[in-house]
């Protein structure tokens, strides 16, 4: 709350320990680094990637009951999805 009611500038190893970025990089390495996670996660399953990014909104948004109660209906989703021939 500091900040955002000051306004006071802080350093990427704060930003780290608030846990406002997942990991700090040397300078000039962001895009590379950038490029690198999203191959990552573009070499995971579509829906899947899909169905964890609808969880983490529901989460935020609705609050982590709510996450967690549409947990069975994401999964049934994801096993019906992969039955299907030449879906991933």
């Amino acid at each position: 709350m500091r900040y955002l009611l000051t306004g006071d500038e802080f350093d990427a190893d704060t930003a780290l320990r608030l846990g406002l970025v997942q990991e700090i990089v040397d300078p000039g390495q962001q895009l590379d680094r950038a490029f690198s996670l999203a191959e990552r996660i573009a070499g995971q399953a579509p829906l899947a990637v899909a169905e964890t990014l609808r969880s983490a909104r529901t989460a935020v948004f609705a609050g982590w009951p709510a996450a967690v109660a549409e947990f069975g209906t994401a999964q049934r989703r994801l096993m019906l999805s992969s039955a299907r021939p030449g879906s991933s």
